[in-house]
């Protein structure tokens, strides 16, 4: 018979909660024999060092935030080539898809800024001035209100997105990046950089903190299975994935990945986790239920955002770099001024599309 322990929460004797903490760690891929191996299938050219990725939920389009060419770049699954690029004339990082108000909520991390953007006409439908350096950005269900992290401050600005204006700014802790709600909208979950516990969970209906924990170093993006019990955290310094139970805001297990693991999703069954590992140039996929990688697809240079198609039958990533015979940068490669004012050589990058067979 096998057997597991209880991970429990208690306070003044009593126990409010416990957690399932039956968990092996990761390890090397099992044999299960040869299952076809994912592979990059098309390398989509888009604007300069994308780091964003959003998939629309009819998976239909892809959208990049480019950053340093100040585009968003509207890809077409079918055809897998750019349909569209709009100039936003601001550094898009964070990208959020608000289907029912036809929008995709685009942050500007240098100039303070949130961008909605028109999906049909293309064209910039908003532009709000935001009090901090915003990172992430998440849409309630409802598509009322906007959840953004900001790196810079220990807030979490909340933007009503009917009147199309920053409604407050909540406490969390500093160095606030990764955001992710619940399935019911009822939870966000928010890592944060500079915390001891760096995992904070609000109530969307008080805002009142509901529990912290402590993830790995460097917690940054976040996914949640469909039905609201577990969150994963990608931690970029200690390249390894937390596991939350999120009622109890519990972490139950950190398993190793890649290093520097950049984005993670789930895939549209829960059962395996994909992640970007920049420092690698990797996508890793894990069996969720087993925590081992199943697959490991190299990459290009520094892969960041991370997309699926709601089927599961591919990846999406965004590429911050090319791979190139010589050094990162190519020498013929133009100079692009960064809204920091500073000067970098950068590649002419892609998003990289890669069919993950049976891995949905």
């Amino acid at each position: 018979m096998s057997r597991f322990w209880l991970a429990c929460i208690c306070i003044g004797g009593s126990v409010l909660a416990c957690a399932p903490a039956n968990i092996k760690p990761a390890g090397e891929p099992a044999a299960t024999g040869n299952p076809p191996k994912p592979s990059v299938v098309e390398r989509v050219r888009v604007g300069f060092n994308p780091i964003g990725v959003a998939v629309t939920p009819d998976g239909q389009f892809i959208y990049t935030a480019d950053s340093t060419s100040q585009t968003v770049t509207k890809v077409s699954s079918s055809s897998l080539h750019p349909v569209s690029t709009i100039q936003l004339g601001v550094h898009p990082v964070g990208l959020a898809v608000a289907p029912k108000r036809g929008w995709i909520c685009v942050t500007a991390r240098d100039e303070h800024n949130l961008t909605l953007l028109d999906i049909a006409g293309n064209f910039v439908a908003a532009s709000i001035d935001l009090p901090y350096n915003p990172e992430q950005v998440a849409v309630n269900a409802e598509e009322t209100m906007a959840y953004i992290s900001n790196t810079s401050a220990p807030f979490v600005t909340v933007v009503d997105l009917e009147r199309r204006r920053v409604m407050q700014n909540i406490s969390v802790g500093s160095g606030n990046q990764g955001l992710a709600l619940s399935p019911d909208g009822k939870i966000l979950l928010i890592t944060l950089q500079n915390e001891q516990y760096n995992l904070v969970a609000l109530s969307t209906a008080d805002q009142s903190v509901l529990g912290r924990t402590n993830a790995g170093s460097g917690p940054g993006a976040i996914t949640i299975d469909a039905a609201g019990v577990y969150a994963y955290v990608a931690n970029q310094n200690s390249n390894d994935v937390s596991m939350v139970h999120l009622p109890t805001v519990h972490t139950v297990l950190t398993f190793p990945v890649g290093q520097n693991p950049m984005d993670i999703k789930l895939a549209p069954s829960g059962k395996y986790l994909y992640v970007t590992s920049k420092m690698d140039n990797q996508l890793s996929i894990i069996d969720v239920a087993t925590h081992q990688f199943v697959q490991r697809v190299d990459l290009d240079v520094s892969p960041w955002g991370l997309g699926l198609a709601p089927d599961g039958r591919r990846a999406f990533v965004a590429n911050y770099e090319l791979r190139s015979s010589g050094s990162g940068y190519g020498s013929t490669q133009p100079n692009m001024t960064l809204g920091n004012s500073a000067t970098q050589r950068v590649n002419n990058n892609t998003l990289l599309v890669i069919d993950t067979g049976i891995y949905q």
